[in-house]
């Protein structure tokens, strides 16, 4: 194993600092920061109490603030932003003291729709939730994980079942 990366720093990644941020990235931060303290700090409690009404509607918001489509191309409906910019608005969200809707939000995206924007036919990203980015954006699988939401409990059995009817799809596919 090679240590000379500990010297060379010929290829080394460029660094990046918060002072190199542009008056848009600070704007859209200012703008992530104000939903996240206003709207999910301030009910913070009913979101960990799994008030669905309250997460679909938060949910909504953040998708008419751009929060899901950041970087998702034009092309396919979304804000077509940079890395830093995504970045900025992730960390930011950090504001809402609110791990489960951060979490949430991040599925939306990661589970979502990233991997049909990377692994799907271009008829797929535009068929799919993707194209949809500026009206409801929301990948059509968040309404049924809220199924399994019971009365501030996460029901297992709802879980399984769900597990148990993808399993049959995917052996009806082969």
């Amino acid at each position: 194993m090679s240590t000379s990366f500990l010297t060379n720093f010929d290829n080394a990644p460029p660094v990046f600092s918060r002072e190199q941020l542009t008056t848009e990235h600070l704007e859209i931060a200012d703008l992530v920061r104000e939903f996240a303290t206003e709207q999910v700090f301030a009910r913070r409690d009913e979101i960990e109490s799994f008030n669905r009404e309250l997460s679909m509607s938060l949910m909504q918001a953040s998708a008419e603030l751009g929060l899901l489509s950041a970087e998702i191309p034009e092309q396919y409906g979304g804000l077509g932003m940079d890395k830093t910019t995504g970045i900025v608005m992730s960390e930011t969200l950090a504001y809402s003291r609110c791990t489960s809707f951060v979490v949430t939000l991040g599925v939306q995206v990661g589970i979502g729709l990233l991997p049909i924007l990377y692994f799907g036919s271009d008829e797929q990203k535009q068929r799919e939730s993707i194209s949809q980015m500026g009206d409801l954006a929301l990948p059509a699988f968040f309404p049924l994980l809220s199924d399994c939401f019971d009365h501030h409990a996460l029901r297992a059995p709802a879980l399984n079942a769900m597990a148990a009817e993808m399993k049959d799809a995917t052996s009806e596919m082969k």
